[in-house]
């Protein structure tokens, strides 16, 4: 159990740090002229909060940080 919990916590720190890299990426692209379109997550985001509800029980700690870190 202790292996399974050092992993989803490995896994959500690589996925958080790919995050702030990405960021880094989008920052250098408009410099080089490129334009990003983020699109407005919003809506989606209350869509899926049905499909959220019904499984939160279920997600691990880990998995709901997760989800907290994507709707910012």
């Amino acid at each position: 159990m202790a292996i399974m919990v050092a992993g989803n916590e490995a896994a959500l720190f690589t996925r958080e740090k790919r995050i702030q890299q990405e960021i880094g990426v989008y920052d250098q692209f408009k410099e080089k002229g490129l334009t990003i379109i983020d699109p407005e997550r919003g809506g989606f985001i209350e869509k899926s909060r049905v499909i959220y509800e019904k499984f939160k029980d279920k997600a691990s700690p880990a998995m709901i940080r997760l989800i907290n870190i994507y709707e910012k």
